[in-house]
């Protein structure tokens, strides 16, 4: 049985059990749901996160004429359920966008198309050529680059020698291949095996993150790269990594700490991450989830920032 669990029910001031007590089984029962880890179901994601979807639609109905005489009852409803004004939202979203454009020079808000997206997605994709798959229908992949450090054997190519991969085997093979998955991946790679053993690894910051971790907040940073010396390809990685500018939230504990005190599932995506004064650490102090990932983050912080206590509880 995990030590935790352990602790939660027989040591401290908080204890519920003591040696040698008799519990009935109903009661033990009882005990162990309540005390046992239970996971986070992000209670709160969509009243944070779902204003902003909506305020998306709002501006796409008041583009349309026939949507004319719904837009008060539509903005009304989202203003109860959300319970907030589409105004404040508004707000944020276009404080996110002059965000952006003093961060990068550009135009564009890229919390607000996370947020706004119903389907999410991984701006750590990259584009997969299978050479162990013997179908070759079936050798075109998306694969996140956490997984790909991790567990495979791969060469780096150019998304042109990957698009042309794609038109020739569907020109040989008469069948077409839908390129529309392809189209904001972050590199793309040929894979050759499958490790036997995970091989470690973790992304680094150019820069201090201790006060972008204290700002609590999702936030675009650009310049990150992977640290593997083990693996051949890591400069190649980075040269396209460095490049992106990632919408992320970034923690300062290490990813262990962050799994257990914020109850995340097993295989929720959050990655070590270093800055430039902690990048020989054995652990890597600080932890960063992106995309999606990073609002249910934020979800976490927020609802305990405004109730007013800890992030980090037991």
């Amino acid at each position: 049985m995990p030590n935790f669990f352990v602790e939660r029910l027989f040591v401290g001031d908080k204890a519920v059990l003591a040696d040698g007590e008799r519990c009935d089984r109903i009661h033990f029962q009882t005990l162990i749901r309540d005390k046992y880890r239970q996971i986070n179901d992000f209670e709160g994601y969509y009243k944070r996160w779902g204003a902003v979807q909506s305020f998306d639609l709002l501006l796409d109905l008041k583009r349309q004429r026939e949507y004319a005489g719904a837009l008060p009852h539509f903005q009304a409803s989202c203003e109860q359920v959300f319970a907030t004004s589409l105004k404040q939202v508004a707000e944020r979203v276009n404080g996110w966008a002059r965000e952006w454009q003093a961060f990068s020079g550009k135009k564009g808000n890229p919390i607000a198309e996370d947020a706004k997206s119903f389907r999410g997605s991984s701006p750590l994709q990259c584009g997969l050529y299978d050479l162990t798959e013997p179908m070759a229908l079936d050798r075109f992949k998306t694969y996140d680059l956490p997984g790909v450090l991790s567990n495979l054997e791969i060469e780096m190519c150019t998304q042109r020698e990957f698009l042309d991969l794609l038109q020739a085997t569907s020109e040989r093979t008469g069948q077409a291949i839908a390129k529309g998955q392809f189209k904001d991946c972050l590199g793309f790679m040929k894979l050759r095996g499958y490790r036997e053993e995970r091989l470690n690894w973790k992304f680094t910051y150019p820069g201090d993150l201790q006060p972008i971790a204290n700002a609590w907040k999702v936030q675009v940073l650009k310049g990150l790269q992977i640290w593997q010396p083990d693996n051949p390809w890591a400069a190649s990685i980075n040269r396209r990594l460095s490049m992106q500018a990632m919408v992320c939230y970034v923690l300062c504990k290490p990813v262990r700490e962050v799994q257990l005190r914020l109850q995340l599932p097993m295989h929720f995506q959050i990655y070590p991450i270093s800055d430039e004064n902690s990048i020989h650490d054995a652990t890597a102090p600080y932890s960063v989830a992106f995309g999606q990932s990073a609002l249910l983050i934020d979800t976490l912080a927020y609802r305990f920032k405004r109730d007013g206590g800890e992030i980090w509880v037991a």
